[in-house]
């Protein structure tokens, strides 16, 4: 038998992260990694101004933004 599992789909897209993502991805730090002190927005600020190729996140069309990662040089 043959399942349909066109319920349980939804699209996924990729983005370079903004200042404005800030709130998502404290939210996400919080949730994923407990105790962790979360960025400040100076950091999060240079980040995304100094490198933001490498600020990448993960969008769920019904859930907002899912993941994210980070990279410096």
């Amino acid at each position: 038998m043959k399942s349909d599992l066109s319920d349980f789909e939804q699209r996924l897209s990729l983005r370079t992260l903004t200042i404005d993502d800030y709130d998502s991805v404290v939210a996400l730090q919080q949730l994923c990694f407990p105790g962790m002190e979360v960025w400040a927005l100076h950091t999060w600020r240079s980040l995304v101004t100094r490198f933001p190729e490498g600020q990448l996140g993960i969008e769920a069309e019904d859930e907002g933004l899912i993941a994210t990662c980070s990279a410096l040089v």
